[in-house]
Parts: structure tokens; sequence; C-alpha cells
């Protein structure tokens, strides 16, 4: 069984609320919060459908058997993204020597 531990936004206990002025201060920001968070939430859904698009053209490559065109999608998107391309080499490089020790 995994436990996954998760910190959020800090919580008001609404009865230690005693005047309208506190109440107004926590809806203020409770409000930045909650829009902070759907921003969050916007830049993750992009990037998620980025990723499904991306899947699903390497996918169809694959089931074409279009393997030029797949090697030159995936050229074509590591040029675009040298710090991918540097983690994946510092991995391949890392498997290697544990392999040799």
């Amino acid at each position: 069984m995994t436990i996954h531990i998760t910190q959020g936004p800090p919580l008001t206990d609404p009865e230690a609320l005693s005047s309208v002025a506190e109440l107004r201060c926590e809806l203020h920001r409770a409000n930045k919060t909650v829009q902070r968070l759907l921003t969050k939430i916007a830049q993750y859904d992009e990037v998620g459908s980025q990723m499904v698009g991306s899947v699903n053209h390497i996918l169809t490559l694959h089931v074409q058997g279009n393997i030029t065109g797949l090697v030159e999608w995936l050229d074509k998107y590591l040029s675009e993204r040298p710090r991918v391309r540097e983690r994946i080499e510092e991995a391949i490089e890392s498997k290697n020597l544990r392999r040799m020790h």
C-alpha cells in the first residue's frame, strides 16, 4: 500500500474568525490561492494535451511502420529540447557505469 501525502494551501478555521474584516481578509487570500491553482491546472492541462498528441503521433508512425518518420520526429523533438536530451544521455551514461562496477 502506498501512502501519498500532499501539502496544500493553508486552511482557515471558520470558527477562529471573529470579525467581518478577518473574514474578508481570508476570503481575499482564498481567492488568490484558487486563482493560482486554476492557473497551474490550466498549465498542466496544456502540457498533458501536448504529451498525448506527441505519444499519439509516435504510435501512429510506429503502427504505419514509418521508422524514418519516427526517427526524424524524435530527432526534431530532442533538438528542440536540449535539456531533455542531456538528461537522457546522462541517465544512459549512469546506467552503463553501474553495469561496469
